[in-house]
């Protein structure tokens, strides 16, 4: 009997410590999510650049350390770019919650802007945006929160947009920048135990009824 009530409460244990760690959202979910490896490790980049932003404009974000940022730039053109990285789940109920640092620059009067985006199974549930037309926009803190079902896979994405045309003849450069930087995805509150955990729960139960 006393060994059945000690199985019992590591069980539980186990799993409650899982699930206490993950309701504090203690880690990031995104690997090299503030591009900490110097490049684009881990996410899938259409267009834009990773670079060492950190001797000069627009150095680190509020803080980060790494050096690294995502974004673009443009002298009398258009750029675009976007950079994602997706994280598999069991199907089940999720909070999640998607946080991150943008800044944006245009010189030029035309609008350049960056966005943060949380997709669920490919599909937009989330966004905030930085945007700067003939201005600065410093480093500005965004976050996304959500809640719903998940059936497989949640990602967060950066979509950036560049125009550094002047809207204006005269002379001078035009430019526009955005970047990104220090991007955090937390599952917050998922109710679904891992499979590991399920493994660790069902052998245990095993164990009990044979000894019965």
């Amino acid at each position: 009997m006393k060994r059945t009530l000690i199985l019992v409460l590591v069980l539980t244990f186990a799993l409650s410590c899982g699930a206490f760690a993950k309701s504090l959202g203690l880690m990031n979910e995104l690997i090299n999510g503030s591009w900490e490896f110097g490049d684009d490790t881990a996410w899938l980049r259409e267009g834009g650049d990773v670079l060492n932003g950190a001797p000069g404009y627009p150095g680190d974000a509020p803080g980060e350390t790494d050096g690294f940022v995502y974004g673009s730039v443009s002298n009398w053109s258009i750029a675009d770019g976007t950079i994602t990285q997706d994280v598999y789940v069991a199907p089940g109920e999720y909070t999640v919650d998607l946080s991150g640092w943008l800044k944006a620059f245009d010189t030029g009067g035309f609008s350049s802007w960056i966005e943060l985006q949380l997709l669920v199974d490919d599909q937009v549930v989330g966004s905030q945006m930085v945007e700067a037309s003939g201005e600065d926009i410093p480093w500005t803190y965004v976050e996304i929160n959500w809640a719903g079902f998940v059936a497989g896979k949640k990602s967060a994405r950066v979509v950036v947009h560049i125009d550094g045309r002047q809207d204006t003849i005269g002379f001078g450069n035009a430019w526009g920048w955005a970047w990104a930087d220090g991007i955090d995805l937390e599952e917050t509150s998922g109710i679904v135990p891992e499979p590991a955990s399920l493994l660790v729960l069902l052998g245990g139960l095993a164990a009990i009824r044979r000894r019965k």
